[in-house]
């Protein structure tokens, strides 16, 4: 006989809660008591809800419940939870050697599909054990500045084209600068750096890069070379370069953060004309949304300022040093060669350089007003264009004897006897002088 709807779902509330449970002494005294008024075990069983075999088995007797040899040995591993998850760390997750660990302890039947299926909620911490856990760290105002590039298809004149997005952020303020590069090498992260100094009004005291190589020659097995000209803009500007641990971005996690932010945040839904008109709008949006924005910087809830504006107004700008040098972007590079006295011919104009470079070939940089040149103890030399230039010595000036002046050996000549005139001469020859 095919059993109703009802009496399954009464069985299944049997098997899994147990008849200790399901079946109390109440529910067995409505039983014997059906069964004493006559009612057959189809009429109890349909009335209860429950098989003709149950109703037999509590009209003999309360049956022993039986706990199937999986569940005894799930409740051995929640009893032991604390200690098996340490085996299983210390056994680098391999659940094998674990349950051969286990039986020695244990005398039931032990399942391996089981102890693998219990110990999956320890596989994540294994995962991050041999990670390090991040620390927060904090910088004082004007020391940091994070660099970073992000990449991002716009809609400009009505084309899809890729930009280049450099993103710089000071570290304790939170404010940003962003500039848009149609691509990204070395000018790029000079010209971008140089300009966040002009929107900030400052030079921090340091610069915080990934390892690219735009900026960074090799960085491995504690060897770190940072790009010639990387190298010379940091002399130039006197910031300390600072390159991040390779493949660990979070060195950098303010600025990774704000990469995200401007994507997300300026860029959506907007179409332009021309890449000038995308960077109008980055400008506007830096002053109109990104410096006013809420920080939720909790470790900071003693001080009032809640912004990247008012912090940087409070206490950054103040830190910061002043901006007063041309552009290293707008100085060109070249390579002269001094001659034996240690001139260097430069728009057609002589400057002299130390002795020791006679005849050697030396690295200048050529701005608008000056020459910088460094040497070989790694200081700079600044030579004014205007005022520097060098100049040969004039000889000077001699007394010279004028020519219509008689010396006296022309007056001795004259009066002697034997000098004859020109005159004579004339007759002789027939001519006249």
């Amino acid at each position: 006989m095919k059993r109703s709807k009802k009496h399954k779902i009464s069985e299944y509330r049997i098997k899994e809660n147990g008849y200790s449970r399901m079946f109390d002494s109440i529910f067995q005294n409505q039983i014997h008591e059906l069964s004493k008024q006559g009612k057959s075990i189809r009429d109890i069983a349909r009335k209860l809800g429950i098989s003709r075999q149950s109703v037999r088995k509590y009209m003999n007797g309360t049956p022993k419940y039986k706990a199937p040899v999986q569940d005894s040995f799930n409740n051995y591993l929640k009893i032991n939870r604390e200690t098996i998850k340490e085996l299983f760390l210390e056994m680098n997750g391999h659940c094998v050697p674990l349950l051969r660990k286990l039986k020695e302890s244990y005398d039931g039947s032990a399942n391996l599909r089981g102890l693998q299926i219990f110990c999956k909620q320890f596989r994540k911490e294994l995962k991050n054990r041999g990670k390090s856990i991040p620390c927060r760290y904090e910088t004082q105002p004007g020391e940091h500045l994070q660099i970073d590039f992000g990449e991002q298809d716009v809609m400009i004149g009505g084309s899809n084209v890729r930009i280049h997005f450099f993103v710089s952020v000071l570290g304790y303020s939170r404010r940003i600068y962003v500039k848009a590069f149609t691509a990204e090498n070395t000018e790029a992260w000079l010209n971008g750096i140089e300009n966040a100094f002009r929107h900030f009004g400052g030079v921090p005291l340091a610069i915080v890069s990934d390892n690219t190589k735009c900026l960074v020659t090799v960085h491995n097995s504690g060897e770190l070379r940072f790009n010639e000209r990387y190298k010379a803009f940091c002399h130039y500007w006197n910031v300390k370069p600072i390159a991040c641990t390779p493949y660990k971005p979070r060195s950098k996690g303010k600025c990774e953060r704000m990469v995200r932010y401007f994507k997300e945040n300026a860029l959506p839904g907007r179409n332009f004309d021309s890449l000038e008109d995308l960077q109008k709008w980055i400008d506007l949006w830096l002053v109109k949304y990104s410096d006013v924005r809420k920080l939720s910087l909790v470790h900071t809830s003693g001080i009032q300022a809640e912004t990247p504006a008012e912090r940087f107004t409070q206490k950054e700008r103040s830190e910061l040093r002043t901006v007063d040098r041309v552009f290293f972007t707008n100085i060109r590079e070249e390579t002269r060669k001094a001659d034996k006295c240690g001139l260097i011919r430069v728009e057609n104009r002589l400057y002299k350089l130390p002795e020791q470079y006679s005849n050697q070939s030396v690295f200048i940089q050529i701005t608008d007003t000056e020459i910088i040149f460094h040497d070989d103890d790694n200081k700079v030399i600044r030579i004014d264009k205007a005022t520097s230039f060098y100049t040969a010595k004039l000889q000077e000036k001699s007394t010279i004897k004028i020519f219509n002046d008689v010396s006296p050996d022309y007056e001795t000549w004259g009066q002697n006897s034997l000098s004859r005139s020109l005159d004579e001469y004339a007759k002789v020859t027939g001519g006249a002088w």
